[in-house]
């Protein structure tokens, strides 16, 4: 685990998730906790990521859209450093150069191959619908060449803002790789995501 990631999750993440938000996590057991893998999310906001990190107690190296490398200014620079620090894998998908995506999977496969994880939003975009948008195809090729399960992952409620706002986490067992992979971890997170969202109706009812 990197330095700047351990140091994130000690004083930042964990205090400030747990002291703002009613958090609830369950499944964390069902993350192996040697060798590599794939967590795979659905993605609501960008604090998904910090919910990740509370949850799941081993470093996570996402792959991130190459936009949120760029931003202008000191805090540009400040948020790419960081960024870089915590070993994220940028990806340019707005590029036609295959080379970005190249990149992205060669970086994910070294992850993979010395027994890490790797954090990816399938639906590739931030959605705060109650329906996902459909899955793409990365998941399914590296667990495939690398040979490393995937753990699903629903999330519900990670865009709210008032204090003290519910927000859930639920880790499902880890699927192993097969034809047509993506449609049943598309099928897999929509069930952990919708048992989320009945037990978030019971809560606030």
């Amino acid at each position: 685990m990197s330095f700047m990631y351990k140091l994130s999750q000690l004083c930042l993440n964990h205090p400030y998730m747990r002291t703002r938000y009613d958090v609830e996590i369950s499944g964390a057991e069902n993350v192996p906790s040697t060798g590599g893998g794939i967590i795979a999310a659905n993605h609501r906001s960008m604090q998904d990521l910090p919910l990740l990190t509370i949850g799941i107690d081993r470093q996570i190296h996402y792959v991130a859209k190459q936009e949120l490398y760029k931003h202008s200014g000191a805090f540009g620079r400040i948020f790419e450093w960081y960024l870089n620090a915590v070993e994220t894998i940028p990806l340019d998908k707005n590029s036609k150069n295959i080379s970005s995506l190249k990149s992205c999977i060669s970086s994910c496969r070294d992850y993979l191959d010395t027994g890490n994880l790797v954090g990816i939003f399938p639906e590739g975009e931030r959605n705060q619908g109650i329906r996902m948008f459909p899955f793409e195809k990365l998941v399914e090729k590296l667990s495939k060449r690398c040979d490393v399960p995937v753990i699903p992952v629903g999330i519900w409620g990670s865009e709210r803002q008032d204090f003290r706002s519910m927000m859930y986490v639920s880790v499902g067992k880890p699927l192993d790789w097969r034809e047509g992979m993506t449609k049943k971890l598309e099928n897999t997170i929509g069930c952990l995501v919708a048992e989320l969202q009945v037990l978030d109706d019971i809560r606030s009812s």
